[in-house]
């Protein structure tokens, strides 16, 4: 086993966090799993470490967090501890209040024919008629839209289907 480090980032609902971690591992693969587990057990949700490096290349890479880095080394063993989480530090922008759950709207529509294979159309339909002003339609304005942004509400786009 050796010892890895890495910066690692990480999410728990609108909070984004920043942290050093360290593994008793077999290689980056392995690295990543214990982390993801470490964090998991704590409510985050892992999204990507760094350079991922055996510690003493780690703490020649990056000396001025060498401090913090030995001490989570420290704290590890093979037979009860093989992973460590530094200090979580917020990413700027970040936070802990949750958003308003009601942006995104789900709705199903059914039955349609699907489109067939167009022969002497022009110009050919890009979704089924029944479909059009459900996917590229521009609805109203909410009341809440046209107080944050008065008479310049942005138009609404269709991002995914």
């Amino acid at each position: 086993m050796t010892l890895f480090l890495s910066r690692c980032y990480a999410s728990r609902g609108a909070e984004q966090v920043e942290l050093i971690a360290a593994a008793l591992c077999a290689d980056r693969q392995d690295y990543e799993l214990l982390v993801i587990e470490a964090l998991s057990e704590k409510g985050y949700q892992f999204y990507w470490s760094g350079t991922v490096l055996p510690a003493t290349s780690w703490v020649k890479q990056y000396p001025a967090e060498a401090a913090s880095a030995v001490a989570l080394a420290r704290s590890l063993n093979e037979a009860r501890q093989r992973v460590a989480l530094g200090a979580m530090t917020r990413q700027p922008g970040s936070s802990d209040v949750t958003e308003d759950d009601n942006w995104l709207q789900i709705e199903t529509l059914g039955p349609f024919t699907p489109l067939d294979a167009q022969f002497s159309v022009y110009p050919k339909k890009t979704v089924p008629d029944t479909l059009h002003e459900t996917l590229f339609g521009q609805p109203d304005p909410t009341e809440a839209e046209r107080a944050e942004f008065g008479d310049h509400t942005p138009p609404l786009a269709t991002y995914a289907v």
